[in-house]
């Protein structure tokens, strides 16, 4: 697949809006100027996130290890990365994927993230990772002079593509999993946390993947036999 020109994204970018977008970046920088974005990880909420970077009329480079994902982003006049590095040249990059091993690979491999972002450039991880990982990200982008913000998202595809938020249960369940290992870590109780780790895994053996993590809510009355699981 040819990758669409810089020039044909940057006489889109030219257009100028005052507003601020849903995605959480301005639809233009403190001085005016629009940014040059990278975006890794285009799965189902990562392509809502990235359309809305475009949408605010940002300039946005995209990378997915699995090509036709990037199809419809192409169509909206983002720029195609064929390597993580080319994704990686601009004013801040994002990366939204599955897990601490992803993220580590695509930012601390010999020609990822942090060798190829310029210096004071910004990393935005919106993955859900350890605070291990976090600390270590925060240390490598430091000694090469660049930032790092965690900026983990709490919602559902469908939803992020509309700017807006919801959370599926094994995102949840994920979540709370870091959150009582990190606790352990620290040697700090926490005993609700503890609870929704039990109430997410009930959720979960009784098929609820595909469900909203608020589906948690109904299961004293599945447990009472007051509403059947099928009906969530």
């Amino acid at each position: 697949m040819a990758a669409k020109s810089r020039s044909a994204t940057s006489a889109r970018a030219r257009k100028t809006n005052p507003s601020v977008s849903r995605t959480g970046f301005a639809e233009g920088t403190s001085n005016g100027k629009l940014m040059n974005v990278g975006f890794i990880g285009l799965g189902h909420m990562g392509a809502g996130m990235a359309a809305n970077l475009l949408k605010a009329g940002h300039r946005v480079t995209v990378f997915n290890r699995t090509p036709a994902k990037v199809e419809a982003l192409i169509a909206q006049d983002a720029t195609l990365a064929t390597t993580i590095a080319e994704a990686s040249h601009g004013d801040a990059v994002v990366t939204m994927l599955a897990n601490d091993e992803a993220v580590e690979d695509v930012v601390l491999r010999r020609d990822g993230v942090i060798a190829n972002l310029p210096s004071g450039g910004l990393h935005v991880s919106s993955s859900t990772i350890s605070v291990a990982l976090s600390e270590r990200l925060t240390d490598a982008h430091t000694r090469k002079s660049q930032r790092f913000v965690a900026a983990p998202v709490f919602g559902r595809p469908d939803v992020a593509a509309a700017g807006q938020a919801g959370f599926a249960a094994p995102l949840g369940q994920k979540d709370i999993r870091l959150v009582l290992a990190a606790a352990e870590d620290l040697r700090v109780p926490m005993p609700v946390a503890s609870l929704l780790r039990d109430r997410f895994l009930n959720l979960l053996a009784h098929g609820g993947e595909g469900l909203d993590w608020s589906a948690i809510g109904w299961l004293p009355a599945t447990d009472a036999g007051t509403v059947a699981f099928s009906t969530l």
